[in-house]
């Protein structure tokens, strides 16, 4: 049985339209590219180690996980996301999410 009821064709579809209803189609030009925003989160906020990082995304060598080490190029993708969405994001860690750090290093309840 699977896990959620959509096939992934309609997945696609709906992601694309949240992408665009966020105006956010210079930086999000895949669903994959969420496997990416976890990891570089995690270390980004020294909430994980680079091993447990690994262990987490199922990584088999630390090469794979340099690509997350690089901060400046988080800071510049999380820049081109407009304010309202940030702040659309920050508001629903703070409501939605128990123990979840915000940007900004804080514990969100």
């Amino acid at each position: 049985m699977p896990l959620f009821d959509v096939r992934p064709a309609q997945f696609l579809e709906e992601w694309r339209e949240a992408v665009c209803f966020l105006k956010c189609e210079s930086i999000c030009h895949t669903p994959y590219q969420n496997r990416h925003g976890g990891p570089s989160r995690d270390i980004q906020l020294r909430l994980r180690g680079l091993l447990e990082v690994q262990r987490r995304g199922h990584w088999q060598s630390a090469t794979s996980l340099r690509n997350y080490e690089k901060a400046a190029r988080l800071h510049r993708i999380i820049n081109k996301v407009p304010m309202w969405v940030q702040e659309l994001g920050e508001e629903f860690i703070k409501k939605c999410c128990v123990d979840a750090p915000t940007s900004s290093g804080a514990i969100a309840l």
